[in-house]
């Protein structure tokens, strides 16, 4: 399922709804991005960090869908978006996974995008 944006409760507020892959863990990252269609520039519009909670209620209750509700539309415009049709992407990701003990120091440590969903549904904002 890619990530969507709906409005259930009314045209002042919005919902992203994103299903978790398998390859979840707690201290995942969701991040939302929406991607104007004219001019592909990403506007970071939400981030979320998995907790155990989080992930418990989204498979127990929504079938392995998260669910973020009741954000006001009016954020949108303060973090710069402006009317225009966009596409979503909700992009998922931790930190690598540990390896075993190497006489060598480790390298630095790089977040591993692990999900990438995005351009199922366009979205017009007015």
């Amino acid at each position: 399922m890619a990530p969507t944006l709906t409005q259930p409760m009314g045209p002042n507020y919005f919902e992203l709804a994103y299903l978790l892959p398998r390859s979840t863990r707690i201290d995942d990252v969701l991040e939302y991005l929406l991607i104007d269609v004219l001019f592909p520039f990403p506007i970071s519009i939400a981030r979320f960090v998995l907790d155990d909670y989080t992930i418990f209620n989204a498979l127990r209750r929504n079938a392995g869908v998260v669910r973020w509700g009741e954000r006001s539309v009016r954020s949108l415009v303060t973090q710069g978006v402006t009317p225009g049709t966009y596409d979503l992407q909700c992009v998922q990701y931790g930190i690598p996974m540990p390896s075993p003990p190497w006489p060598f120091p480790p390298g630095p440590q790089t977040p591993l995008q692990t999900v990438a969903v995005s351009f199922v549904n366009t979205y017009v904002i007015t």
